[in-house]
């Protein structure tokens, strides 16, 4: 906080507030704002300090609720105080807050504020319990609840004389608001019932630790309000009433009178009331929880350490042998190591398994703290256990050894005396795998061979076998752990330790194989990210794999223009390498990449950069290749990136593109805005170049063009006009580019040929569909038949070429056409039906015998000929056959 004065904070605040609290407002507004703002930002401190100074300016009777509002704040600031003197403060001017309260409200602000000290106080007796807190830490609580327990019992007395006066005032019938008696009453009960549960707890605790016996006494009255007792009565078990068992004060009452008879040394009360609340159908699961600790803590203060015992095996067979919780575990492991009496072998194994408890559960800090507190031969054995804990104790000093040589004690150590202490704990690592009956304890054997790998690494320093050696026991160490974040923690450290070993191409191989193995092993682990990123730039990753790493790189990391560099050349690969289908998506998925990369060449270029110039040739070409030759290109985009080609020609000639390339580039951006005009007077100017690579280019590229308005007419305009302009103009295109190819592929198909071929196969299908034009028919037959050689399941080319050949007259076509398309189609669907009915209508005209046989076989699968309406349709056939055979004077088909 802020050592400012009270006037000087406020100064601060208006100054916070200048555009929120006008100058000319009245004080008690810009009071109002001055503390919404700080509230509001959570300025705790600063706010106390504004409510402290009006509360000092406001009359007596009216300071109730900035008294509230303050010793809530105060309440707040001293459960979150850092340090004993930082809560010390706070208290200091809790306490002098009450001398400026109304009288009325400082029972309530009292017993508020005396609250949070108690829980402070109460923190540091339950970590006291497991021997956490400092000697000064607990003297200073305990001193705390010597003074707040007769503050809490008299509030809580004083509280009870309240309820009785106002009852009297309910009963006597006086003309009094029901209201505000019923707000006294809760208010009076409240303070009355946490006056008691305070001061019983303050008590008991201080009973615990040593005080007289009268405060376990005093204890037991106070819990016994709670519990259903008469005032200052002992509570009796049979007197409780049952659905008060529910509430959480009321369950740890309970256990405070457990707590406090066994101060006392009365074991069969004790016990007696611990059992009560284990059997009591109402307690709460949170009362429940704290049982355990408060049994074991019973049974060693009365020194049955045998019950102790079996109780504590009851806890482990309870969870069918899981470790207890840590701090359970501490709790009994303290209370064994400084249990007295004879039952010493009893007290040894009891510490011994909370000890294996400890272990399993990994608190390596509490087993250090442990092995420091009580010494390492009074928490070991000569087992496994005893020796992880040796070894771990070892580790733990030279770890902290190294973190005060060393700024940097993540890198090995550097001081041989820092390296002698990590070989030492080594070693006593080694002793305690090699131990007997380390099998029997695989969790801690694993914990104990990731530290072994550790204390080898941290010794390396410039022993590359070392290094090599902590890594192999490292990547056996991550195999060990059931736990995912404990086995990617030692797989990264064995990556690391083959780094420091990286003397050759052996050790180069194994971080390469550890990274690897961390990637796949551990794909969600933000350091995969990491080793991806190395691995991508080595080619060592799927290419996806590589680009999800490259592409999260963070624009404010050093390694971002590298990255999207890698990433780019990554996407044009995939581009090129596209199928048809993805080919436009994989464009723009690398122009997306490539375009800020340009950008920075063009300006650096721009400078003189004759490097960067060259590089601006590059990828404004290839943008190019991309932005331009998908079915959806993107003129404006691939205009940018030829002014930046032309901007770098400037800097330098080499690599520059020829005089066709661009006239190419220009018609596929003039086709792409709509300018056929354009395109053709650059497609001439490309023929007179003689360029054959460009001149074909630029043909495909009109085919395409033209290609695409056709597709466009058929999917929207229902106009039969506009779709035969358009099919003339595929046909004429097509045609043209078709002769050209003959003459350049000679006999041989090409590809292109194939494909340029289907598309005007089915715009002169079309045309005639749409007009009537034989010569479009004929045109269709014939192309359909020479891409079905290149085809021949291509399904839609099958069903347009029976089509036709069926109008043309050509009938074996069209039935093989039919028969083709019929077995290539899952049975039962509409175009299977539909083949089938074409089919046999076809043979019908021509071959009624063979219609019969095929109309047979169909009834053979489909009894009921098949849904309507094809049902109806088969058996239309069927009448026309029995008609046929009717004439000719057969039977029934």
């Amino acid at each position: 906080m802020s050592r400012c004065s009270s006037r000087q904070a406020r100064w601060i605040a208006w100054l916070a507030l200048a555009c929120l609290a006008p100058a000319a407002h009245a004080q008690s507004q810009a009071d109002d704002a001055i503390e919404s703002y700080l509230d509001s930002h959570q300025l705790n401190a600063l706010l106390a300090e504004q409510l402290l100074l009006r509360m000092g300016e406001t009359p007596a009777a009216e300071r109730a609720p900035i008294a509230t509002q303050l010793a809530s704040l105060y309440v707040e600031l001293i459960e979150n105080a850092t340090s004993m003197e930082e809560r010390e403060s706070w208290e200091s001017k809790a306490r002098a807050l009450l001398s400026m309260a109304p009288e009325d409200a400082s029972a309530a602000l009292r017993l508020d504020l005396d609250r949070a000290r108690y829980a402070t106080a109460e923190r540091v007796i339950e970590r006291a319990r497991i021997r956490i807190a400092s000697p000064a830490e607990l003297q200073s609580a305990l001193n705390t609840l010597s003074e707040l327990s007769p503050t809490f019992d008299r509030i809580a007395t004083q509280a009870h004389q309240n309820v009785l006066s106002i009852r009297r005032q309910e009963e006597s019938g006086r003309d009094v608001d029901p209201l505000l008696l019923a707000e006294a009453l809760r208010n009076a009960r409240r303070q009355r019932s946490l006056g008691y549960y305070l001061a019983g707890w303050g008590n008991a605790y201080l009973a615990e630790f040593g005080a007289s016996p009268t405060r376990a006494q005093a204890a037991i009255r106070q819990f016994g309000w709670l519990l259903g007792a008469d005032l200052n009565e002992p509570p009796d078990m049979d007197r409780v009433p049952d659905q008060s068992m529910q509430l959480d004060h009321v369950g740890r009452s309970a256990i405070g009178v457990a707590v406090s008879y066994a101060a006392l040394g009365d074991a069969g009360l004790a016990l007696d009331w611990l059992d009560f609340i284990e059997r009591h159908s109402e307690t709460s699961d949170s009362v429940r929880a704290q049982l355990p600790g408060r049994r074991v803590a019973i049974l060693a203060k009365l020194n049955r350490w045998g019950a102790l015992e079996t109780y504590v095996e009851g806890l482990r067979d309870d969870r069918d042998g899981d470790a207890l919780e840590p701090g359970l575990a501490r709790l009994i492991a303290v209370l064994a190591l400084e249990g007295t009496g004879e039952a010493e072998r009893t007290r040894r194994r009891i510490a011994q398994g909370a000890i294996i408890d400890l272990v399993n559960r990994q608190e390596i800090a509490q087993l250090v703290d442990l092995g420091e507190r009580y010494g390492a031969g009074q928490i070991t054995d000569s087992g496994f256990i005893g020796a992880h804990v040796r070894g771990l104790i070892a580790y733990e000093s030279a770890r902290e050894a190294h973190r005060q040589e060393s700024p940097d004690a993540d890198a090995p150590a550097a001081s041989a005396g820092v390296v002698q202490s990590y070989v030492r704990a080594a070693e006593l690592l080694r002793d305690a795998l090699l131990n007997r009956d380390s099998a029997a304890y695989p969790e801690p054997a694993a914990a104990t061979t990731l530290l072994l790998g550790m204390s080898e690494f941290f010794a390396s320093g410039d022993a590359t076998a070392r290094a090599q050696r902590a890594a192999s026991i490292l990547q056996q160490a991550s195999t060990l752990f059931d736990d995912d974040s404990r086995s990617a923690d030692a797989l990264w450290m064995a990556y690391r330790a083959a780094q420091r070993a990286d003397t050759g191409d052996s050790a180069s191989d194994l971080a390469r194989d550890i990274s690897q193995a961390f990637i796949e092993r551990f794909p969600g682990d933000e350091r995969s990210g990491v080793l991806r990123v190395q691995l991508a730039a080595a080619g060592s990753l799927p290419a996806e794999d590589a680009l999800a790493i490259l592409l999260d790189t963070a624009r404010e990391s050093p390694a971002y223009e590298t990255a999207r560099r890698h990433a780019a050349r990554i996407l044009y690969e995939e581009f090129r390498e596209a199928p048809a289908d993805r080919r436009d998506w994989a464009a723009l998925r690398y122009a997306d990449v490539a375009e800020s990369l340009l950008a920075i060449d063009r300006a650096r270029a721009a400078a003189g950069d004759r490097h960067a110039a060259e590089l601006t040739i590059v990828r404004a070409r290839r943008l190019l290749d991309a932005l331009l030759s998908v079915r959806s290109p993107d003129p404006d985009r691939a205009l940018v990136a030829i002014d930046a080609m032309e901007s770098a020609l400037r800097v330098t000639q080499e690599g520059a593109p020829s005089t066709e390339e661009l006239q190419f580039r220009e018609l596929q951006i003039a086709l792409a805005q709509g300018d056929s005009e354009a395109a053709a007077t650059i497609a001439a100017a490309l023929r007179r170049s003689g360029d054959e690579r460009y001149i074909a280019a630029a043909d495909r590229a009109i085919f395409n063009h033209v290609a695409d308005v056709w597709r466009s007419v058929k999917a929207s305009d229902a106009s039969s006009e506009n779709l035969a302009v358009a099919a003339r103009d595929v046909i004429s295109r097509g045609a043209r580019l078709l002769v050209d190819e003959e003459q350049r592929a000679g006999a041989a198909a090409s590809a292109i040929m194939v494909s340029v071929r289907a598309v005007v196969a089915h715009a002169a299908y079309d045309l005639w569909r749409t007009t009537g034009d034989r010569q479009a028919l004929d045109l269709s037959f014939r192309q359909h038949v020479m891409v079905l050689e290149d085809r021949p399941n291509d399904r839609d080319v099958l069903r347009r070429l029976a089509e036709v050949a069926e109008e043309v007259s050509d009938v074996e076509t069209a039935l093989q056409s039919w028969r083709t398309l019929s077995s290539g189609l899952d049975p039962n669907t509409g175009p299977w039906f539909e083949a089938r009915i074409r089919l046999i209508a076809l043979l019908v005209e021509v071959d009624p015998d063979r219609a019969r046989v095929a109309l047979q076989q169909h009834v053979a699968l489909r009894p009921d000929y098949g849904p309507a309406p094809w049902r109806e349709r088969f058996q239309e056939l069927e009448a026309r056959l029995t008609s046929i055979a009717a004439s000719q004077g057969g039977g029934a088909p």
